[in-house]
């Protein structure tokens, strides 16, 4: 196991070199909190890990209850700021609700780490606790790699909570600074940082469905359209159902879903909203949203993804939809859609 520390501007400036000294090969240091908090000794830390050769990963503190996507796209402008470098890694830290339910968390942090994903190319980690997760606070988040504060375990023995089923990393100490382990090789770790595995690869390495878009289409304004697809290229279960926009598990279990496409003709400042949606197996009635965003339009044209992981069952399909609330048409193109296991 690798051993690595986490930190922020209340421990002040940092003795990077006795760190590294000490047998530390990791650091996620903090980079940002909210949508507007910016940590102070985040330019040093961040220079510094790399400078003294270790490992480094930027952290988010979530504030749940403001916009995820607002505070994803905060904490990246913040990254990219200093330097966003083959093998850093990402991280928000959840373990606090600020008043809101954990249904409502749950949903935040979803929609903040989809965001982070399509965005960066990079799977951030979840610095969470056992109490927090098993009150429902990480519902959905399990595809995402866990990073666990267990202080009462031994290192590299945590009892892992729902909805995962293992951990990546364990923060085993708080004091006089966090330390944590790494379950595999400096190797494995980079790879989950930027540059590791691009998740279209791990989608393809993992699809048991793919599907591109045949021709373009067009999404009214103040309409929403599933997205036509034609099998392009795995399909080996027949899940691809008729009507050319669903996909219909066989298998109740946890899923990826994964879609891309390029949007064209929204106006700078407007948006769309893209979905996975649930549709009954053999009647079509719609049933709960799986998975929603909004996108804003720059004025051209633009790459939209979206990601989530989530619980599927064989009695319903699943869409990829776009709603277009806007007085306008916009045009779909070079969309995908898949399901991986």
């Amino acid at each position: 196991m690798l051993h690595g520390i986490d930190v922020s501007d209340w421990l002040g400036a940092v003795d990077w070199a006795a760190h590294r000294q000490a047998g530390v090969s990791f650091a996620f240091v903090r980079a940002t909190e909210g949508d507007d908090g910016h940590d102070r000794q985040f330019a040093r830390n961040w220079e510094q890990t790399r400078s003294h050769g270790l490992l480094r990963g930027a952290c988010h503190r979530a504030r749940p209850g403001r916009d995820p996507l607002a505070e994803a796209g905060h904490f990246l402008a913040a990254v990219r700021a200093r330097g966003f470098l083959t093998g850093d890694l990402l991280a928000l830290q959840l373990q606090d609700a600020g008043g809101r339910d954990p249904e409502a968390v749950a949903a935040y942090a979803r929609a903040w780490c989809s965001h982070v994903t399509g965005d960066a190319g990079v799977r951030p980690l979840v610095l969470t606790h056992v109490a927090f997760a098993r009150a429902g606070h990480c519902a959905g988040l399990g595809g995402y790699p866990l990073w666990l504060a267990a202080h009462g375990d031994a290192p590299g023995r945590p009892a892992v909570p729902q909805p995962w089923d293992d951990w990546a990393v364990h923060q085993h100490a708080a004091s006089p600074v966090d330390h944590n382990v790494f379950k595999g090789p400096a190797v494995r770790l980079r790879s989950l940082g930027l540059g590791g595995p691009a998740e279209e690869e791990i989608m393809k390495r993992l699809c048991v469905l793919g599907m591109s878009i045949g021709e373009r289409q067009t999404v009214a304004g103040g309409s929403a359209e599933a997205i036509e697809y034609n099998v392009e290229f795995i399909d080996l279960d027949n899940l691809h159902a008729d009507g050319g926009s669903s996909i219909s598990p066989k298998v109740t279990r946890d899923y990826h879903l994964w879609a891309r496409a390029t949007i064209e003709g929204l106006k700078e400042g407007d948006r769309v909203t893209l979905h996975f949606s649930r549709y009954h197996r053999e009647t079509g009635e719609a049933g709960t949203e799986v998975h929603r965003e909004d996108r804003i339009g720059d004025g051209g044209t633009i790459s939209v993804a979206l990601y989530c992981f989530d619980h599927l069952d064989d009695r319903h399909r699943v869409r990829f939809r776009v709603s277009n609330a806007n007085d306008y048409p916009v045009t779909v193109t070079e969309s995908q859609f898949r399901l991986a296991t």
